[in-house]
């Protein structure tokens, strides 16, 4: 089996309504996302919802065979006075969507997950796949949730758009070629006989 990881940069986070944040700014160390807070739909109902986007850079097939999609790296940080966090990613192959990866409440550590600072890996940022050995056919791109959970104070001296920070560093995803590419290049390298049988597993 051989696997790369692809990464892109946080600079390319695209948000779904700009007019739902105080601003988006694009920095060297990624994306911030200061939002303007919790408002009222149409109808009344309080919107404590965002979403945003990114697209990853996604490998073509090798000898005809397609990449399986493997573990997905969010590299994030939640400003630490802040009740915003991550709480869902749907993870979608062009217009397929493959499923949703939930960040809930973390009792062990009596926090949500999808908030706090892990800008390095660990291991409150790498997240299993929501499909297993799902073949990837297109471009993998993916969208976040985020959400309030509280509404901070509207001191004078600290403007509630300070308490709504979200930045993206950096976003990847693992791509997974099964052991039969290795078999197919050791057998034109003439390192494996011709008319061997794979024992790879179906």
């Amino acid at each position: 089996m051989s696997a790369t990881t692809s990464w892109i940069h946080g600079n390319a986070l695209r948000v779904e309504d700009p007019g739902e944040y105080a601003n988006v700014r694009h920095r060297g160390w990624g994306s911030e996302l200061n939002y303007a807070g919790p408002r009222d739909d149409e109808d009344g109902q309080n919107l404590s919802w965002r979403w945003c986007h990114i697209g990853v850079p996604t490998p073509t097939p090798v000898d005809g065979v397609e990449p399986e999609l493997g573990r997905i790296f969010v590299l994030y940080k939640t400003d630490s006075t802040s009740d915003l966090h991550i709480t869902q990613i749907d993870v979608y192959d062009a217009g397929n969507k493959l499923g949703s990866i939930p960040l809930g409440y973390d009792k062990a550590a009596n926090d949500w997950l999808g908030s706090g600072d892990h800008r390095s890996l660990d291991k409150y940022n790498q997240f299993a796949p929501p499909v297993n050995k799902y073949r990837v056919q297109n471009g993998i791109g993916l969208s976040f949730a985020c959400l309030f959970t509280v509404i901070p104070p509207n001191e004078p001296e600290t403007p509630a758009t300070q308490y709504w920070q979200l930045t993206i560093a950096a976003v990847g995803v693992e791509f997974i070629w099964p052991i039969l590419i290795e078999e197919q290049r050791a057998t034109f390298e003439g390192k494996i006989p011709l008319g061997h049988v794979s024992q790879r597993q179906p």
